[in-house]
């Protein structure tokens, strides 16, 4: 999943909480930091993304003599 499928997924949480206000109050979040996320100004950060049930994950390439290795 990337970003952006996050953010539509953090989209239909807002239209079911009735708006980036009640979401905010629901989760517990200042509105100023939802609705940053959700304009694109900031990533989701860990609180959204363990309201929202995710995590971050990043993958690692390592390249050797031209050949790519991946690592998590």
């Amino acid at each position: 999943m990337d970003a952006n499928a996050v953010l539509v997924l953090l989209q239909k949480q807002r239209e079911a909480a009735g708006g980036v206000r009640a979401l905010a109050r629901r989760w517990k979040l200042s509105v100023t930091y939802v609705s940053l996320v959700l304009r694109g100004a900031l990533p989701p950060g860990p609180k959204i993304l363990a309201k929202m049930g995710l995590t971050r994950s990043r993958t690692v390439t390592y390249e050797y003599d031209g050949v790519k290795k991946a690592a998590k």
